[in-house]
């Protein structure tokens, strides 16, 4: 059924709906933004997760999970993808068809394809590179033209990075090999397109530090290296229209841990020049759609109230992430099941869900480490927490300098939440000043979510 056999039409709706059409810009993707008021509050609080569920086809089970969530997004894992590449394009064509059923909104397809270890597309596509073989190559090329590493400050190496850009354009082999990593990312980013999906996790912006998770993935500890070959990566992928979650902010190459995987507990990370570098050079190239954000803590020199906190979760983190690179688009969580997250809000995905909305997070990833309908019941907690606000206030973006919460409030808010023992039982004793604030946080990422559709 069109938008138009069922809605009714306001004039200041029809004239945007115009304007929209002149312009070439289908109606079928901005209708759902000029009928907010049409769209209920579960929709929007839905356009918050993207979710993952187990097989190759759509499913009752997947059916009762797209109805209930009404989730903004959907991850492809493993369990999605081990069938022939017509078989994942007629999983994902009738997956957003169900999605439609639910929800006003498309359906966000995305997909770990951001190497040639993480790739969950295999039989009949093509597979990223191994891009640290790829920094290996580029670091024996730059080292004639420069001596950057990850010692310099942001200053140094945003010189060094204009001073390098006529240098390395008269360098044929860098040139050559620039083309290359560029057509690999088109052939990767077509193929998924093709196929129906619209984002990869990825590229990896993370400086190598030697840590086993990172091999294959990351380029380089040079934050030149790796820089220039992301770049030119996104630039492949998204001419072909797909879109980039680049990964994992703040960045890993400052993690120090005894563990060989830095998403398991004991990590500090030290927020470094050198590692926020290449998340500013991409975003300003416009190459970020979105940026996911990893769970490894920070050492309290930068947050406050609890010596490591993950930076999902971290207020302080994210605020002083999007300040150093002038970034203010959507943040995406890495998957919800990892145990650097748990961890710390015991073991509670709806507790870790809202204290992200409430650091600045904007979509929820789920997988599959988590349990069963955890997503589930973080939609009921948000729900519950905002359905008031929402119902009662539907323009609040109208009202939001009066919905501010101080730093005192919003860290008494924090901590009440993180020592919750029932968290969607203690949603009650939210004051009426809390639950606009929070609303007003899930409107904003909503629409920062809506803006990415407008490129699909």
């Amino acid at each position: 059924m069109s938008w138009f056999a069922h809605k009714h039409l306001s004039r200041r709706q029809f004239i945007k709906l115009a304007g929209a059409a002149s312009l070439g810009i289908p109606l079928s993707k901005v209708a759902p933004f000029t009928m907010q008021s049409a769209v209920t509050t579960a929709q929007r609080i839905g356009q918050l997760f993207a979710i993952d569920l187990y097989g190759p086809r759509v499913t009752e089970d997947m059916q009762a999970h797209l109805a209930h969530l009404k989730p903004g997004g959907f991850s492809l894992f493993n369990g999605n993808t081990q069938v022939p590449r017509a078989a994942v394009t007629q999983f994902v064509s009738d997956l957003k068809a169900e999605a439609r059923l639910s929800s006003p909104y498309n359906l966000l397809l995305m997909v770990d394809q951001e190497s040639s270890t993480v790739a969950r597309l295999r039989d009949g596509y093509t597979l990223p590179p191994d891009f640290q073989k790829l920094g290996e190559e580029l670091d024996l090329l730059l080292a004639i033209h420069t001596e950057a590493d990850a010692t310099w400050s942001m200053a140094e190496l945003e010189a060094e990075y204009v001073r390098l850009e006529p240098v390395l354009a008269a360098d044929a082999l860098i040139q050559d090999l620039a083309t290359s990593v560029v057509t690999w990312g088109a052939t990767v980013g077509q193929e998924l397109k093709d196929t129906g999906i619209h984002a990869i996790y990825g590229p990896v912006l993370d400086l190598q530090n030697g840590s086993k998770v990172l091999q294959g993935r990351a380029v380089s500890t040079n934050p030149i290296t790796t820089t220039l070959i992301t770049v030119w990566y996104a630039q492949g992928v998204r001419s072909t229209g797909m879109q980039c979650v680049t990964k994992h902010a703040p960045g890993l190459g400052g993690t120090v841990s005894n563990n060989p995987d830095p998403h398991i507990d004991g990590v500090t990370i030290e927020l470094r020049d050198a590692d926020l570098f290449p998340f500013k050079i991409h975003h300003r190239l416009g190459l970020i759609d979105a940026i996911m954000v990893t769970h490894v803590a920070f050492y309290n020199q930068v947050t406050v109230a609890s010596a490591y906190i993950p930076a999902t979760v971290s207020y302080e983190a994210l605020h002083l992430f999007r300040e150093r690179v002038g970034y203010n688009g959507p943040l995406f969580t890495d998957g919800l099941g990892m145990a650097a997250l748990l961890n710390f809000v015991d073991q509670s995905v709806p507790k870790a869900c809202l204290l992200g909305l409430l650091a600045g997070m904007d979509m929820f990833l789920t997988d599959p480490n988590i349990v069963d309908r955890a997503h589930w019941q973080a939609f009921d907690v948000f729900a519950a927490a905002i359905t008031p606000a929402l119902d009662e206030r539907p323009s609040l973006m109208q009202y939001s300098s009066q919905m501010l919460l101080s730093t005192t409030e919003r860290q008494d808010l924090y901590d009440r939440l993180l020592a919750s023992e029932d968290i969607l039982a203690d949603m009650v004793y939210l004051s009426e000043r809390e639950r606009n604030y929070l609303a007003l946080r899930t409107l904003n990422a909503q629409h920062k979510i809506n803006r990415l559709r407008l490129q699909i």
